[in-house]
């Protein structure tokens, strides 16, 4: 059995103004052949379970390209179609194969290609022809499309947010796509759109319980090969946005697909029933001004839901750090600020020196304004790192920046914030904190809630703009709630 894999992995939020360009690919993850890869148990994790199957199997394994890059803007032609030929005719030189395996986003948008992963997959399908089996990975803040489904043998998508289940389900789809390959499977599908767009939290009710559902059904409905609840990505403007039930059955006992139609709508119109249920809170900066003020005891978590990374923000907003100094506020850590240039002048400075900064707001409106101000250097590392669900991030070189008695984490890679190690390995200690201020939306919670007495989360101005009515859509297909109540 001859397996052949490949990645290549960014979420487009479409509304950001920084494309994502082939150096921000270049910096985060690439690997070929899976030689000397920056970070490979993080972007390369699903590679990582599918190599060990290999080895467990006896299968020889070949990994072509693995490129990712941390969401922006929309990625240039170029670049796109660069990567994704690299794959294409590393996979000509390969052949024959006998499956292919893909660790895709799904929410990929590049110019001329809103469906970038349908593109890559249907391509993939030409080149090894109908009775090859093609699995992919997804991520499930994907925008699932017909091509993909109409082309790959096998989707699986991540069934946590935040998302640390990327491990179990490579495995299970090396599991399953290797039994397609040996005529052991053969599955129907049916995608139900449930019209709908939000965030969807699993570790909360409803959805927690939603998803534990599905769960339940995998395991004990023997019909059932594999159910994904693609949630969608807000801030990507393409035809096919919002959530959806993917369900594959076994055909053996559903030959005609009937049963994994009945599934995904009962899920669907299951998920419909609690879309009123699913609004996040969020609270104005105003607002956060207020509850800082009057916390005097037990630590506060924010989270800089607009400026967050991992959706497109660039890391540098500005807002709710220039509204805690400018209500007097102290004993806040920040983490982060993307400012590679600002990380540069700390390091030149040395430790426990004064510098004249000009932090943060570099990227337009939605960056706000650069901080003018004096800050001491109080901590450098060269090589930041944080971990998330036991997989290491870098975030680059950081310093700690001292500023009207806050700590300021300035780094040089843009990432969002998911673990209190960022925090402890730049020497900040939390015993003595108000507050801590994390670039993220959802991914903090799995570390920060066990430290946190509350958490918030603020709406600032941002590419992550959770006032849905407001988001000035042009490509959508079909109504979707909560534009449309109905």
């Amino acid at each position: 059995m001859k397996v052949y894999a490949a990645s290549i992995q960014t979420e487009t939020n479409t509304f950001s103004p920084v494309p994502t360009s082939r150096e921000m690919f270049e910096e985060t993850y690439k690997t070929f052949r899976g030689q000397d890869p920056i970070n490979p148990n993080f972007w390369g994790a699903p590679m990582v379970e599918f190599e060990r199957l290999s080895a467990h199997y006896g299968d020889i394994y070949v990994e072509g390209l693995c490129v990712a890059a941390e969401p922006a803007g929309t990625v240039p032609k170029d670049v796109y179609v660069n990567y994704r030929e690299e794959i294409l005719e590393d996979l000509r030189t390969q052949l024959p194969v006998d499956m292919v395996l893909l660790n895709l986003h799904g929410a990929m948008v590049a110019e001329e290609y809103d469906d970038c992963e349908g593109d890559i997959i249907e391509s993939v399908r030409k080149i090894v022809g109908a009775h090859v089996p093609i699995g992919v990975e997804l991520d499930l803040h994907a925008h699932l499309t017909k091509k993909m489904t109409d082309n790959a043998d096998l989707i699986i998508a991540f069934k946590l947010y935040p998302h640390t289940d990327v491990a179990d389900r490579a495995k299970e789809l090396y599991h399953l796509t290797r039994k397609i390959a040996f005529k052991e499977l053969k599955a129907h599908y049916y995608h139900y759109d449930c019209q709908m767009i939000n965030l969807f939290p699993t570790g909360r009710s409803p959805i927690k319980e939603f998803v534990d559902q599905i769960f339940d059904l995998e395991h004990n409905d023997p019909k059932i090969i594999s159910i994904s609840f693609i949630h969608g990505f807000i801030w990507g403007d393409v035809a096919d946005l919002g959530a959806k039930i993917l369900v594959y059955t076994d055909a053996a006992q559903d030959p005609e697909g009937k049963y994994a139609k009945t599934i995904a709508v009962d899920l669907g119109e299951e998920l419909r029933k609690l879309r009123e249920q699913t609004y996040l809170d969020l609270i104005s900066i105003n607002e956060l001004q207020t509850t800082l003020s009057q916390t005097e005891k037990g630590l506060l978590v924010i989270a800089d839901f607009s400026d967050n990374p991992g959706l497109g923000g660039m890391g540098d907003a500005t807002f709710i750090l220039k509204a805690i100094l400018d209500a007097h506020i102290t004993s806040v850590v920040f983490a982060t600020i993307f400012d590679p240039a600002v990380v540069e002048q700390a390091f030149n400075a040395g430790l426990n020196q004064m510098i004249s900064i000009a932090l943060g707001g570099k990227f337009g409106s939605l960056s706000g304004t650069p901080l003018i101000t004096k800050a001491k250097v109080k901590f450098l590392n060269s090589e930041l790192t944080q971990i998330f669900s036991d997989l290491s991030l870098p975030l680059g070189k950081a310093a700690v920046l001292e500023i009207n008695g806050n700590e300021i984490i300035v780094n040089s890679l843009r990432s969002q914030i998911y673990s209190p190690d960022t925090l402890t390995n730049m020497g900040i200690t939390l015993d003595d904190k108000r507050a801590i201020v994390v670039k993220s939306s959802e991914h903090f919670r799995a570390a920060f809630s066990s430290i946190a007495n509350n958490i918030v989360r603020v709406s600032s101005p941002g590419v992550g703009n959770m006032n849905i009515a407001e988001i000035p859509y042009k490509k959508l297909s079909r109504s979707l709630w909560p534009m449309n109540e109905n």
